[in-house]
């Protein structure tokens, strides 16, 4: 996947409105992109290397369903984020976990090698700001109890039957919690007119209206160099083994248009 600059800002860049910019930061997941007063940004895409390229997992070949061994899978969904005085938005990736058998003989007993898959991913976004952007980098290692709470949803204005999940027999995730702090949980189908829905489960006390994970190191978003250090110090030093993520703006010098704003 790739994205392009959109028209409108290629076209500020070319008339000399604007500057094309990039921030390039990895490792660590806590980095800020400054914004000089009388300014504004306008953040249209980046590219996102994984962490836990250079990590190789062995363990004996799985002979049914099972999930993957802990350490690799803390690696396979991971979650950039932008936040300004203005919105903040997530991003969630799933990053691949290529599987390979690593011997052949009978006599072996037969053992598989995991690897995460670290190719970079391109993700189009369009974030405006006119103050500083925080940028946030982390793994997504589990939900945390008591999990997931399962209901019927009915038929509602909002939920018609047939084309949505109203009315059907299933019974669909309707609150996750996400993480221990302040048992932040992600509310479905909607925190507005929870109460159309009739619900046995009562509206959670910190119900979040999108599913995001906040920093913890246990259960909630991991700081990825901290998660890689405790491999060892071979791995640590390695610069394969870090994320690296490349934000693409443009830079607009001039206070932001209230339209904008």
């Amino acid at each position: 996947m790739s994205f392009s600059i959109p028209t409108q800002i290629e076209k500020d860049i070319v008339r000399g409105k604007a500057t094309y910019q990039t921030f390039q930061t990895g490792i660590g997941g806590q980095t800020v992109i400054t914004v000089n007063p009388n300014s504004y940004i306008v953040i249209f895409g980046y590219d996102f290397s994984p962490a836990g390229g250079g990590i190789i997992v062995t363990s004996s070949r799985p002979v049914q369903p099972e999930t993957l061994p802990s350490n690799i899978s803390y690696f396979g969904t991971q979650q950039v984020s932008f936040y300004s005085a203005n919105a903040f938005n997530p991003f969630i990736h799933h990053v691949p976990v290529q599987c390979t058998s690593i011997n052949t003989l009978p006599e072996d007993d037969p053992q598989v090698a995991y690897q995460v898959d670290n190719t970079p991913i391109a993700r189009q976004v369009y974030i405006i700001s006119g103050s500083d952007v925080a940028v946030t980098v982390g793994l997504i290692r589990s939900l945390t109890l008591p999990g997931i709470v399962y209901e019927a949803i009915p038929v509602t204005p909002s939920t018609p039957g047939f084309m949505t999940y109203g009315g059907d027999t299933q019974t669909p995730g309707i609150q996750s919690t996400l993480s221990p702090i302040a048992a932040m949980t992600f509310t479905q189908p909607q925190i507005n007119n929870y109460a159309q829905y009739g619900f046995a489960a009562p509206f959670p006390a910190n119900a979040a209206n999108q599913a995001f994970w906040i920093p913890n190191a246990l259960t909630g978003l991991t700081e990825p160099s901290n998660y890689i250090s405790t491999f060892g110090v071979d791995f640590d030093l390695n610069a394969v083994c870090h994320y690296y993520l490349n934000v693409h703006y443009a830079l607009y010098n001039r206070a932001i248009p209230e339209q904008l704003g």
